[in-house]
């Protein structure tokens, strides 16, 4: 967790932009939704697209894209690789490979043949693109063509809507509907360019737990630097420094729950700045983060020596994998609240578990728009 007073100042200020581009592909471009749901994309051969795509709660899938955008194929995961009888493919007239890229102000309609591998059968996908807008996702603006996409066969019609971004090449689903059904929503929040880097250069620079002793740096977007160390057997003291000399240290007890907090300047803590939150058990007996599972965790959240009761309530998803500099971490998605007598504050996190700390993504203060972290590399410290 930031801490409450510190994110409202925050707020007040985007960070700098780090926006990726189609030319991102080659390494990744990770899409997360305001629910947590990750999409990874990485581009294939013959101008395909494959998004790996982690549910906040474990369920995980695949989808290739022809274009970034056209469904060809898709199917759930696990440690992976498809579900057996999960997988459904689409073969579009004149091949998959041959099929355009969106342009505004269009339509079209194509016959094609769906095959779930136990049956096969026609479908009528039409796809009608809109005149070319804009699309903000966190810090970054693209031009953007909204598309209203129809598919028909003889068991259900279902409606979507995509927003396709030309300078990305890809093609974000915002709407799913089946005929007679209420429509599911989709809100990118947040965009970043994966890095890639060859597995022999980064074997043995990827920080672990053990490097949490000497310190471990995490860098972000807009040039704050995290510094993470271990105190003690259950907590992690985390310094992060903004440059011109402000900053903060906080600790994190198993390196995810939040238990204190206080303003930094030059080095120096500033006074009447403490936030401290007290436990009704002792910190090694706090639940440690766990795929799939949900916590509740009442305390009492005392900011500037006003104390107030709050609850944590903790909810972490199914391992997942997180990319930062090249170094690939098993993580755990987890969705934060915190409530009591002041406005919530919602969070998502990812929990990487070979680290034993958590990265901030996004937080939300009651029903404001969110804020955004971007992590670009991490190390350990000498």
């Amino acid at each position: 967790m930031k801490p409450i007073y510190l994110l409202a100042c925050l707020a007040a200020g985007p960070a700098l932009a780090n926006c990726p581009t189609a030319a991102d592909l080659d390494g990744g471009v990770r899409v997360t939704e305001d629910d947590g749901t990750i999409n990874l994309f990485t581009r294939q051969a013959d101008g395909f697209v494959r998004n790996d795509g982690t549910a906040t709660f474990g369920y995980t899938y695949r989808n290739i894209l022809a274009q970034g955008t056209h469904l060809i194929e898709l199917g759930d995961t696990e440690n992976g690789e498809y579900i057996a009888g999960t997988i459904r493919t689409v073969e579009f007239p004149g091949g998959n490979a041959a099929l355009p890229v969106p342009s505004p102000n269009t339509s079209v309609e194509y016959e094609t043949t769906v095959d779930t591998g136990t049956s096969v059968y026609p479908e009528t996908q039409t796809q009608v693109w809109g005149a070319q807008t804009t699309l903000q996702i966190g810090d970054c603006t693209y031009d953007m063509i909204p598309g209203d996409l129809t598919y028909v066969n003889d068991s259900f019609t279902v409606f979507e809507g995509i927003y396709y971004l030309p300078e990305v090449g890809l093609g974000l689903l915002h709407t799913y509907q089946i005929e007679g059904e209420a429509p599911s929503r989709y809100t990118a929040s947040l965009i970043e360019a994966v890095a890639a880097r060859d597995p022999e250069e980064t074997a043995g620079t990827c920080p672990t737990a053990a490097d949490l002793t000497r310190g471990v740096e995490v860098l972000q977007a807009d040039g704050s630097i995290d510094t993470y160390r271990m105190l003690d057997d259950t907590t992690i003291q985390l310094v992060g420094d903004y440059g011109d000399g402000y900053g903060f240290v906080q600790t994190l007890v198993h390196g995810a729950l939040f238990s204190g907090l206080m303003d930094v300047e030059n080095g120096v803590p500033v006074p009447g700045t403490e936030t401290a939150v007290s436990f009704e058990v002792p910190l090694a007996d706090l639940p440690q983060p766990e795929a799939n599972s949900t916590v509740q965790i009442p305390t009492t959240l005392s900011i500037m020596g006003d104390p107030q009761p709050e609850l944590q309530t903790h909810n972490w998803g199914a391992p997942t994998t997180y990319t930062l500099g090249g170094c690939d971490y098993t993580a755990l998605p987890m969705k934060s609240a915190f409530t009591g007598d002041f406005e919530p504050l919602y969070e998502t996190t990812m929990y990487l578990t070979e680290l034993g700390i958590g990265l901030v993504l996004s937080y939300r203060f009651g029903d404001e728009e969110p804020g955004f972290y971007t992590y670009t590399a991490i190390r350990a410290l000498d």
